[in-house]
């Protein structure tokens, strides 16, 4: 599967610094490489397939049609190779746009679509601006002087699908800002979210032995996937278990064995705590997280009941499909915006610490807002209460 190099684009605080504010355009922002990861993130989710009419982008390579002559392009259709009289390519689609958002900055609004049925929706609706992220209240602002306010322009239909090139579609004149305040960590954030933030340091930094003594008492050990009973499972947690940063010394050994304790009797048998197995550290996140994966599917089919139709059968077939793309997507992303680093803080998905590539991101930010970091002083939060 192909994917842009993002390494060659800009982003958009270089984009802030080298263009003023009034001179930055709509496009501008869809060059930045927060849009182009958003785009290859839509595009994956849907299978790389238009949402309407199911088409694929057009194959490389052309066709001749033997009675007509005429050049022809494969693509798939419903499933099955088709052929068509001009070149598809695929294209990701806002259903609404919410005043002074960026364009990545959306997940229910983004759909893909081919070039033609992205046409045809800019040349039968215009689509909705609103208020804020409730989508209760319509933006009622001044139309867009370059389309008159329609979103479309007839006579450019051979650039962009004829979508207004000023308004992108909405009919309104602005409806977006390049200026918004870049969320950024400060010491308060940390201590704020010191739990979270544990748990990513515990399960990535690299400690010294003496700074893994130091914060014995705060470091999070962290839990497998671990299947309790069919009922009972214990949770993922992140932490020193999956750090393969750290050299187990006797001593580090010593401090950081717990003894297991019960805690779950029955059927005749106790079944006792996590306890650290340093012949099998570290464990590998991608391995926990398939193993959760599995789990969730299994318990989904328990829950079911048995399979008495096709509709049931196509409709697990659909959540198993659904749950895969989920976990490819949490293993194999490699790029977080700065909105979504605040998500994954917030703990809306805490699953998300376990990809590989987010650790870079998180610490380069808390490096980059906050110059006087150190370990030291993040784990003297612990100590005592952070005065604002």
């Amino acid at each position: 599967m192909k994917h842009h190099n993002l390494n060659n684009m800009t982003t958009l605080s270089e984009l802030l610094k080298n263009k003023k504010e009034e001179a930055i355009t709509y496009h501008d922002l869809l060059n930045c490489v927060e849009w182009k990861s958003k785009r290859e993130e839509v595009l994956d989710r849907d299978n790389h397939l238009c949402t309407i009419c199911t088409s694929s982008k057009t194959l490389d390579g052309k066709f001749s049609d033997r009675n007509s002559l005429s050049i022809l392009y494969g693509r798939k259709l419903n499933g099955e190779a088709s052929f068509t009289s001009s070149r598809i390519h695929l294209e990701v689609h806002h259903k609404f746009y919410i005043r002074n958002l960026f364009p990545w900055e959306y997940d229910d609004a983004l759909i893909t679509v081919c070039n033609e049925c992205h046409a045809m929706i800019h040349q039968e609706q215009k689509i909705p601006v609103y208020f804020d992220q409730s989508k209760t209240v319509i933006v009622n602002e001044d139309p867009c002087q370059k389309c008159g306010g329609t979103g479309f322009l007839d006579m450019y239909n051979h650039v962009q699908n004829g979508t207004c090139f000023q308004c992108h579609g909405t009919g309104v004149q602005k409806f977006w800002s390049a200026i918004k305040k870049e969320k950024i960590f400060t010491w308060q954030f940390l201590y704020k979210n010191r739990l979270i933030f544990n748990d990513f340091f515990s399960g990535n930094y690299c400690f010294s032995e003496k700074q893994l003594i130091d914060f014995n008492k705060y470091l999070e050990v962290g839990n497998p996937h671990d299947v309790i009973t069919s009922g009972i499972d214990q949770k993922l947690r992140l932490g020193l278990i999956f750090n393969a940063n750290i050299f187990w010394t006797d001593y580090l050994k010593v401090i950081y064995y717990n003894e297991p304790r019960v805690i779950y009797a029955g059927d005749g048998v106790d079944i006792f705590s996590y306890h650290i197995d340093f012949g099998q550290l570290p464990f590998t996140k991608n391995i926990e997280l398939n193993k959760n994966k599995d789990h969730q599917e299994y318990l989904f089919l328990d829950s079911f009941g048995p399979i008495e139709s096709d509709e049931d059968s196509n409709h697990i077939t659909s959540e198993f499909n659904n749950n895969e793309r989920y976990y490819d997507s949490l293993i194999e992303k490699s790029y977080y915006s700065n909105q979504e680093i605040f998500k994954v803080i917030a703990g809306e998905d805490p699953l998300c610490l376990f990809n590989d590539n987010i650790y870079s991101f998180i610490f380069n930010k808390i490096l980059k807002d906050i110059p006087d970091f150190t370990i030291e002083k993040f784990y003297g939060l612990f100590e005592k209460r952070f005065l604002e």
